[in-house]
């Protein structure tokens, strides 16, 4: 699976793609909306999974969704934050409460893609 994360506090951006590697997918990290929106846009072939921080200096989270899921209606969304949120009602975007542990994170990306989550 092609994942893309997207978050300011890269410490955590960094131990996400570790994990994420270590499960066999391959991980791209920024810590800007913006170059990550034109990553997303342009990406051949695309990202297969979003994981961004609700809150962030230039764009929210849901802004940045938003944008990739008009892109890319079949990408999925983890929306990540340390507040608890109401989720949109779009099947295609989840939401995790921080701190997590890296078993939630993995629980979360499968029930994304209804079980099917797998490394590619």
């Amino acid at each position: 699976m092609r994942i893309l994360i997207v978050d300011d506090e890269q410490s955590l951006t960094r131990l996400l793609q570790r994990h994420l590697q270590n499960a066999g997918h391959a991980v791209q990290c920024y810590s800007e909306p913006k170059p990550a929106l034109l990553d997303l846009e342009s990406a051949v072939p695309s990202y297969d999974l979003l994981i961004t921080d609700m809150s962030m200096p230039q764009m929210s989270g849901l802004e940045i969704a938003t944008a990739a899921l008009a892109h890319n209606p079949k990408l999925r969304v983890l929306l990540c934050s340390g507040y608890p949120i109401e989720p949109p009602s779009d099947h295609r975007i989840g939401f995790l409460l921080k701190p997590f542990m890296p078993r939630m994170l993995t629980d979360a990306i499968d029930r994304l893609f209804g079980g099917t989550a797998s490394a590619s």
